[in-house]
């Protein structure tokens, strides 16, 4: 699938979080629903959910017309979720400061008064809400705004400060934090460890994957060692590889290698041999008869002068993964 992959992340990140949404109501709300009030201007409608709840005996049938067929709104209502509806107000009021428009290259504005009375707000209100799962998507909105701020100490003193005070089930709103903290990290000169958690979210979530392979830096050998240092087991070592050889750039036959020698049956194996043999292909596949050879050569540097190397190499490589059968898929390396 081809298109801007900002754009095909934010879709896949909208999902994700609608998905979650729709499995914290246990599928008791339409997922339409959700995104209507979630996502849509919904200021107003969200201003209107609390002064309902501010009844004597309100229920969703004092709803107006325009949400009464809601099944989220109805649901909201009906069980008293102040906490819910507060916290997506308050989501609501930090888009201007921390979401893109139009086709992503408009960025955010920046209102640093605003933003940080935003942060005071939203630190009062997390102290006194009940609810772990909306604690955690206010200390996801309060380090979006301190990274946006670009207060890089603020975000990880938050981080220290909110995390400890969350028991929330798992969920996808950890690692979009976790970007934030790696983002930070980086920005203060930490790239280890903002290397090794990027490679965390690369590998757990996949609607942050675009951006934590765009954020992964690593400059020097010693700061690869030193993210390496970091893993816990072979398994995330082999990770760190992986998302390296995502760089067009990469020597990815040294990256197959060393992620096999770590983890024989990583999937990631597979596309990476597939991307490598395709590559080939293009220098080798039909030299003798391709009537754009010429062209090829000219503009593409096809076929590249080490294309026979590299083939032969791969072929031994594959040929050792045949051998050993330790592959996730021993079929394919056969094919």
């Amino acid at each position: 699938r081809y298109g801007d992959p900002e754009k095909l992340e934010r879709e896949a990140r909208k999902r994700d979080n609608l998905n979650e949404w729709h499995e914290r109501y246990c599928e008791q709300v339409g997922i339409t629903d959700l995104e209507s009030l979630i996502y849509g201007n919904t200021i107003t409608q969200l201003r209107d959910l609390l002064r309902l709840l501010d009844r004597e005996n309100a229920s969703s049938a004092g709803l107006k017309a325009n949400l009464r067929k809601n099944t989220f709104a109805r649901h909201l209502v009906d069980y008293k979720c102040t906490e819910v509806i507060t916290y997506l107000l308050f989501a609501k009021r930090t888009e201007p400061y921390v979401i893109s428009r139009g086709n992503g290259f408009k960025v955010p504005q920046t209102d640093r008064v605003a933003m940080e009375r935003l942060i005071d707000e939203g630190l009062d209100i997390f102290k006194n809400t009940k609810s772990h799962y909306v604690r955690l998507r206010y200390a996801y909105q309060l380090l979006r705004l301190a990274h946006y701020l670009k207060e890089y100490d603020y975000v990880l003193k938050l981080y220290d400060y909110l995390m400890p005070k969350i028991e929330a089930n798992p969920s996808l709103i950890y690692d979009w934090i976790e970007g934030h903290r790696a983002g930070a990290l980086q920005a203060k000169g930490d790239y280890s460890t903002s290397a090794y958690i990027f490679s965390r979210i690369f590998e757990r979530c996949p609607s942050k994957r675009e951006s934590a392979y765009a954020s992964f830096k690593i400059k020097t050998d010693e700061q690869w060692q030193a993210a390496s240092n970091l893993c816990s087991n072979d398994h995330e070592r082999a990770m760190l590889h992986v998302i390296r050889a995502q760089n067009r750039r990469a020597v990815v036959l040294e990256e197959l290698e060393s992620i096999y020698k770590l983890e024989p049956a990583n999937t990631a194996l597979e596309p990476l041999v597939m991307r490598e043999l395709l590559e080939l292909e293009k220098d080798l596949l039909g030299e003798d008869f391709n009537p754009f050879a010429q062209q090829n050569k000219r503009y593409n540097k096809r076929p590249r002068s080490n294309a026979t190397a590299r083939l032969v190499e791969l072929q031994a490589f594959v040929n050792k993964v045949v051998v050993e059968k330790k592959s996730a898929n021993p079929k394919l390396w056969i094919l």
